[in-house]
């Protein structure tokens, strides 16, 4: 049988009972470092087996309790957890959009006879438009910049210019923007920037032409011409710049609306100038 063991309460070291077994109720042990009287007070490891292993089997009893506790606590929270629920998504509805189609160019209008050909034809002058036409509707509100106005002609020189065309537009505050477009192709062979009120004479490409301007108050440009303000109009017979004999064929025309004009004019749409 081992014997007790006793803890020195002022340097806390630790003595062997040597006073054996009938003593050690009554006789004083001292510290064997600092000579401490040392009250016989046994330490916990002279409790005895048997407390020492109850107390040992109680503290492995209320581990297992809280682990216990713990696995029935996380069971509870999987097992309340909502399951997910997936809905079946629809395919996306597919809404026919319309595309509006280009506008088509319109035919090619044969020219009207000719008398006998001159060496150079007579001024024309524009008639007022019996009826305006329903389909030229303004050009919806752009956010374009006002530009200066080209105020010139640039000729496309794919071949020589050698007819005489000259141009004449009637006084005031608005500007105007006309083109000479090849009948067969489709190309714009001259274009001319005029203010009101001026005179413009130059050459141009023999061929076979329609002529179109635009005219307004500001210039945005050549994609948005006048903005909102734009007129769009064309002349009802084409004009041929063509060798007559030993002469060239020119035309010279005035947009100066008259009473006994000679040449009729119709809006058009902007898509179409």
């Amino acid at each position: 049988m081992s014997s007790a063991v006793f803890t020195c309460a002022v340097c806390d070291t630790r003595n062997r009972d040597t006073r054996g077994a009938a003593a050690s109720g009554s006789a004083v042990m001292k510290c064997a470092v600092c000579g401490n009287v040392i009250e016989p007070t046994p330490s916990l490891n002279k409790l005895g087996p048997s407390l020492w292993q109850g107390f040992h089997n109680t503290l492995l009893g209320l581990s297992a309790l809280i682990a216990i506790a713990l696995t029935v606590q996380a069971t509870g929270l999987l097992a309340t957890k909502p399951a997910t629920t997936v809905s079946a998504v629809s395919p996306p509805r597919t809404v026919p959009v319309a595309t509006p189609s280009a506008p088509s160019r319109p035919p090619a209008q044969a020219p009207a006879p000719r008398a006998a050909p001159a060496a150079a034809s007579a001024p024309a002058t524009v008639a007022p438009p019996a009826s305006r036409p329903a389909g030229n509707v303004p050009a919806p509100a752009t956010f374009a910049f006002a530009q200066p106005f080209p105020d010139g002609i640039r000729v496309e020189r794919y071949t020589d210019p050698m007819a005489p065309f000259a141009l004449t537009t009637p006084a005031g505050d608005d500007v105007y923007y006309a083109k000479l477009v090849d009948v067969n192709t489709g190309l714009t062979a001259a274009r001319i920037y005029m203010r009101g009120g001026e005179r413009r004479e130059f050459k141009v490409p023999l061929g076979h032409y329609e002529l179109r301007y635009a005219t307004g108050p500001i210039w945005y440009g050549e994609q948005d011409l006048f903005g909102q303000g734009t007129v769009t109009t064309k002349a009802d017979r084409t004009m041929r710049f063509q060798v007559v004999g030993n002469s060239i064929e020119g035309h010279q025309v005035r947009l100066i609306k008259q009473v006994d004009g000679n040449l009729s004019t119709s809006r058009i749409p902007r898509s179409q100038f």
